[in-house]
């Protein structure tokens, strides 16, 4: 539309609504001079303010919340709307964070930070100089973290970047820096990239235990310390994505997880190199004759399990009755 049109639209407008502005002009000298306040945002209902960020999208409302103390109060009291998150950091001195369809990037600049984003089909950046790259990205997710109304569908932490080789001290460091936080994460199926074994308890202690449903690893068979994964009530499916061999240990580890655990209904390892997984399946079953590939079923503490394999893959599932 052009400014002309514009303009004239705009003439239109207030022409066909003049008596309404001339109204509403005299009600507001009226309370001037009767020494009444004029009406702001602040003396907006509480169900006026819900109703408008039912409309508002979820990033948006992170900015509605710096309007004023009661507009922030607000906001905290609503469901802030995401449903999925992502983590994601490495060596490269950056981390990513993604909400829903929002991704958010902070890296270090120099002496300070930058923040890029994309939003409306458009990337911008900006510097911060001096800034902390991991405290601002941490700021940012601990605000919603917080939330006493977030409830996640997925979240995802994302380590890949860094070889298993660095100082593992320092990644969790980073990690306790991001989700360290007085309300624990709320969320049914948690993705772990990354990580050694011994390190996913340190990492699951920053989530809602009885509320994690789906468990994925990325990287390893994170399944060494069964006892601490069978203590999770709601946990019924584990996906594994490994860069190593499934080994007997490994095997041994699922076989107690199953013992344990009243709620497993089924575990399933892809692995990124072919192997023979006969001799995993074999502490699972030990009547088993080995072979490359197949199936077969067995019992653990009167529960019916059938296993699945080949080069690939090994799948368990708990049988239905």
């Amino acid at each position: 539309m052009s400014q002309i049109a514009l303009r004239d639209s705009y003439s239109l407008s207030v022409t066909s609504n003049e008596a309404t502005v001339v109204e509403i002009v005299e009600d507001l000298d009226s309370m001037k001079l009767s020494g009444k306040k004029p009406p702001s945002f602040s003396d907006m209902p509480l169900a006026v303010l819900h109703n408008i960020l039912d409309h508002v999208k979820p990033i948006d409302r992170l900015i509605v919340r710096k309007v004023s103390r009661r507009f922030r109060d607000t906001v905290d009291d609503h469901d802030p709307g995401f449903k999925a998150m992502v983590v994601l950091t490495g060596a490269r001195e950056d981390v990513i964070l993604k909400f829903d369809d929002l991704c958010v990037f902070y890296c270090r600049n120099g002496a300070g930070c930058s923040i890029k984003f994309n939003k409306h089909g458009a990337l911008r950046e900006k510097k911060i100089k001096n800034g902390s790259y991991l405290k601002l990205a941490s700021a940012d997710l601990k605000m919603i973290i917080n939330n006493p109304k977030l409830r996640l569908e997925s979240f995802e932490l994302d380590f890949v970047k860094i070889p298993y080789t660095a100082d593992q001290k320092a990644n969790m460091e980073v990690v306790q820096m991001l989700l360290k936080s007085p309300k624990k994460l709320d969320v049914e199926k948690l993705k772990i990239v990354g990580f050694h074994q011994e390190q996913i308890p340190m990492v699951l202690q920053y989530f809602e235990r009885d509320h994690i449903q789906e468990l994925n690893f990325g990287g390893a068979v994170c399944l060494g310390h069964p006892g601490r994964y069978a203590e999770l009530k709601q946990l019924s499916h584990i996906q594994i994505q490994s860069m190593k061999k499934v080994a007997e240990q490994d095997a041994a580890h699922i076989l107690e997880l199953l013992k344990r655990s009243a709620t497993i209904k089924s575990i399933n390892i892809t692995s990124c190199f072919g192997q023979d997984f006969s001799e995993a399946v074999k502490i699972l079953q030990p009547n088993f004759a080995r072979r490359p590939s197949g199936g077969t079923d067995f019992s653990i503490n009167g529960k019916e399990f059938h296993v699945e394999f080949n080069v690939q893959n090994i799948k368990i599932e708990k049988k239905v009755r």
